[in-house]
């Protein structure tokens, strides 16, 4: 039998991806996701105008260190960034709330409203804790997980996010059902007890 011998930079690659696969990224042979660097952030800045978010009234804020660049064989490879910014109400007030902003290569960036929208209209954004992938297999963009620290007019509130791919709208959007399932079901709020939610979710018998 041949042995495969290794360079120093293969083996640390090859650390780098089992630290991926323990923590929120991706490395497997379908599916990267990987954090931004620095020059990263600052170009996808430089991509995101402020006027992409309805009704916002200050700068946006970057959560750089939950941005992740996120690439594969069956799709268009992406920077994905959270933000974080100040924005009118309905009703006349002005609250934070986050989103997610989508950076396809060579096109036009794409906003996603998260936190202070739709389910969690009444909660105001704190900013984001944690970013996960769950590989669809390659042939598709990954489910995103995210997990946010946000705050109702009573108390602090673990907010925990699943975005799935549309292939019909082409791009992503939030899984209401799932999302509000896991706020109810879980009892640690980390991305690794969501992925291990999700598995349990996957294995259900019909009903």
């Amino acid at each position: 039998m041949k042995l495969q011998v290794r360079t120093i930079a293969e083996e640390r690659l090859c650390r780098f991806a089992a630290l991926l696969l323990l923590g929120g990224g991706i490395a497997s042979a379908q599916i990267s996701a990987r954090p931004l660097t620095g020059q990263e952030a600052l170009t996808a800045h430089a991509r995101i105008k402020p006027s992409l978010v309805a009704g916002i009234t200050g700068p946006l804020l970057f959560q750089d260190k939950q941005g992740f660049e996120v690439s594969g064989a069956g799709f268009i490879s992406f920077t994905m960034l959270p933000v974080r910014f100040y924005s009118r109400t309905d009703w006349g007030g002005t609250v934070y709330r986050c989103g997610v902003v989508f950076l396809p290569a060579q096109q036009s960036p794409v906003f996603l409203r998260t936190v202070g929208y739709d389910w969690t209209e009444v909660e105001q954004c704190e900013g984001i804790k944690g970013v996960g992938f769950v590989d669809g297999g390659g042939k598709m963009p990954p489910r995103i997980v995210l997990l946010w620290d946000a705050a109702s007019p009573n108390a602090s509130v673990n907010e925990p996010m699943v975005l799935d791919w549309n292939a019909g709208a082409n791009r992503y959007v939030g899984n209401a059902t799932i999302s509000q399932r896991l706020e109810n079901d879980l009892k640690t709020f980390t991305i690794a007890a969501i992925k291990q939610q999700l598995k349990l979710y996957a294995v259900e018998p019909a009903k």
